[in-house]
């Protein structure tokens, strides 16, 4: 599966599974190179969707991304597939908070694509996704996030519910977003151990989650 070609030698792995991972453009968090295109598919099994956050995004902001772009396909793509989203820009100053994207299937694509230069050195973008289920699916067997009300401005009573989502229990306390955007409850009451075990003059350092 590579419709789009071979991808250039900065990027990383072009085919992704699993519960949940992290992207990152070429060389983050130093500055992406120019004249680079990069195609990753996302794949989770058939029951789940795919939930992707923002977690770092500043790609040279233009009226139609036209210089840089990150562009998310719903599913399989090839170069005739339009995409769902196609960002460029900064993430707080040109989309006013956490960014995400929830699929409609168990796949999607992701292509980065820059241009001639990068002279302004942007530091490109850190996404994080993760295989979701929803209260519609039925019982969560895995970490079931908390859910929230978003709103436009505090106090405003244009306010959403936002879903909860649930996520492998392996992506809870692991200090990378995976609940939906304002739901922070996957790092919550999460407590650092330090356990010191004497093996091989080394240490081993231990995520416990309470």
């Amino acid at each position: 599966w590579q419709p789009f070609g071979p991808p250039d030698k900065p990027c990383s792995a072009e085919f992704v599974h699993g519960m949940g991972g992290v992207i990152t453009s070429p060389h983050f968090p130093a500055p992406f190179p120019a004249n680079v295109q990069c195609t990753w598919l996302i794949k989770v099994e058939s029951q789940y969707k795919i939930l992707i956050n923002f977690v770092y995004l500043d790609i040279k902001n233009t009226v139609y991304c036209e210089e840089a772009a990150l562009k998310i396909y719903d599913g399989f793509a090839d170069p005739s597939t339009v995409p769902a989203e196609k960002i460029c820009g900064r993430l707080y100053a040109d989309h006013g908070g956490q960014k995400e994207f929830i699929s409609r299937s168990s796949r999607i694509t992701l292509r980065f694509i820059v241009g001639h230069d990068n002279q302004k050195k942007d530091g490109g973008f850190k996404l994080a996704w993760a295989a979701v289920k929803t209260a519609e699916d039925g019982p969560c067997m895995g970490f079931l996030c908390q859910g929230a009300k978003g709103c436009t401005l505090s106090g405003s009573p244009e306010c959403e519910n936002i879903p909860q989502y649930c996520i492998d229990s392996s992506l809870r306390c692991n200090k990378i977003p995976n609940c939906a955007s304002l739901d922070n409850s996957d790092e919550k009451h999460c407590k650092l151990i330090f356990l010191l075990f004497t093996i091989l003059d080394k240490f081993i350092l231990l995520w416990h989650c309470f």
